[in-house]
């Protein structure tokens, strides 16, 4: 812990402390205390000071030359043993100790594990304006009885718990036309951070996967919007952008010829479309069995005609707060954690929510694949009640989640092979097994050796890759290595598709 009373106090209101950098240098700073805040007045190495101490007069303290003599008589004395300011040059939201315990957290302030706002060498900070008490009391009129907006606001701050548990980002698409309040709502969601001119967090799909993965990377916890997802950009493939979103890891790339650089990012991402990324993020429109790996991992909600807000007054009232009040919520909830909670105790809650909300979710693969995001969301609004305040409708939001995850699994369905491959080729190889390769079914599993299972799939005009990951998908195939099964014929190895039977009863 570091605050301005425990540097080295040269004056009334002016302080002295040293910067460590990481190549070894030594640098002296200075922070002069006003209106009840530090601000930083200079930084320089001790071979500078006969210049650069002249800075403090920018800060309306005017010191007379013999004072200023003695200020740098003072410095240069001391400066051994001025006390070390904490370094998180490069580093933005949770720090970590080596046994994985948080011991600070990075954002608009540095935040110690007592909860309080330190004195620490950053890169930069994001922007605050206004206080934490009004941004909370102006949410709570805006979201209270409007689902989509709690929930938005809890994808929002949950970044800052995906960011304490090292969690996959969750990725929420707003799909709507104009003045649907989808660019309203995201102003919203990104003023739990920053402000809504903060180009850090604020994205466009105008630019390359490559520097948005940049600026995601270097944004620690706070949520990142990506505005404008025109399907026709610059011919995207969204689904890859989204898988890599998702992903939480960027490609490894040589950097100056160096090194292997990868990075991570902690954090949670809200999108703008006016079209269905789900439904035609596919490039080339036709069926791609990849694309309902998205089901999951995009909270995809289409809104309607109508705004998400009651009227115009409403909206125009967002987006006046969201210009006065920024960067003090996700601080305040990440203060609340690192004073009362731990990452083990948090990492308890969501197991137990993970455990109670797999019970209520049917048994398929994709929607069991959504309750982590759930029980991340509910484990966040918890916390969030606790900490600053704002009471949620859990239970009516988790269920409003899951209906989400269902319905846009169901369109998917729909829209794509993926429906008739379920509804007509899975019972052709049923029948197919029963009728031509009864010998290689165990336990009522129909098995199709592989050269045989991708001669007939590729007869019915499908792609056996295809058919396969559809199946994969919904639970109906027994895998061992890529989508084969190995069984025993006549005393020898055979690899085949082996495909669960829920049809027909064997005799």
């Amino acid at each position: 812990m570091t605050t301005l009373e425990e540097l080295y106090k040269i004056r009334e209101n002016l302080y002295a402390g040293v910067v460590e950098k990481a190549n070894g240098e030594r640098k002296v700073r200075l922070y002069m205390k006003k209106e009840g805040k530090h601000i930083t007045v200079t930084e320089f190495f001790i071979d500078e000071i006969q210049t650069k101490i002249f800075e403090i007069q920018r800060f309306g303290k005017v010191y007379n030359p013999l004072v200023i003599r003695d200020i740098i008589k003072d410095i240069q004395t001391k400066h051994d043993t001025l006390p070390v300011i904490p370094s998180y040059e490069n580093m933005k939201g949770f720090i970590f100790d080596e046994d994985g315990n948080a011991t600070a957290y990075v954002g608009s302030s540095v935040i110690d594990t007592e909860g309080e706002e330190i004195i620490a060498d950053v890169k930069d900070t994001s922007q605050k304006r206004g206080t934490l008490v009004e941004w909370v009391n102006r949410v709570k009129k805006i979201m209270a009885n409007n689902k989509i907006i709690q929930l938005a606001v809890l994808v929002s701050l949950a970044s800052i718990v995906v960011g304490l548990l090292k969690k996959t980002p969750i990725i929420m698409g707003l799909i709507g036309k104009s003045r649907t309040g989808k660019t309203t709502l995201t102003s919203l969601c990104t003023s739990v951070y920053s402000s809504t001119t903060d180009a850090n967090i604020n994205l466009t799909f105008s630019s390359t996967d490559n520097y948005m993965v940049e600026k995601i990377a270097d944004a620690g916890n706070a949520l990142i919007a990506v505005d404008d997802a025109s399907l026709n950009a610059r011919d995207r493939n969204f689904m890859d952008t989204i898988y890599l979103l998702f992903s939480g890891t960027s490609i490894g790339r040589i950097i100056k010829g160096f090194a292997n650089v990868v990075k991570h990012w902690y954090l949670n991402i809200v999108i703008t479309a006016e079209k269905s990324i789900l439904l035609n993020g596919s490039k080339n429109k036709k069926f791609d069995a990849k694309l309902m790996g998205i089901v999951p991992r995009l909270l995809e909600i289409r809104l309607c005609q109508t705004s998400i807000f009651s009227d115009a007054s409403q909206a125009n009232e967002v987006q006046q707060m969201c210009k006065e009040q920024y960067g003090t919520a996700g601080l305040g909830l990440a203060k609340f954690i690192l004073k009362n909670e731990t990452v083990a105790t948090v990492q308890k809650k969501y197991e137990e929510e993970l455990t109670e909300i797999r019970k209520h979710i049917p048994n398929e693969p994709i929607l069991q694949a959504t309750a982590e995001n759930i029980a991340i969301i509910a484990v966040t609004a918890k916390l969030t009640e606790q900490a600053l305040g704002l009471i949620f409708d859990i239970k009516e939001i988790k269920e409003f989640m899951m209906s989400i995850y269902q319905s846009n699994l169901n369109e998917f369905k729909e829209y794509s092979n993926s429906n008739s491959i379920v509804n007509k080729i899975y019972p052709e190889l049923i029948q197919l097994g029963n009728d031509e390769y009864k010998e290689y079914i165990r336990k009522n599993n129909i098995n199709i050796p592989v050269n045989e299972f991708n001669s007939f799939v590729e007869s019915k005009g499908y792609k056996p890759s295809e058919v396969k990951e559809v199946l994969s998908e919904d639970g109906m195939l027994i895998q061992q290595e890529g989508y084969t099964y190995t069984i025993s014929h006549q005393g020898k190895a055979l690899k085949v598709i082996c495909i669960k039977n829920t049809l027909v009863e064997v005799e």
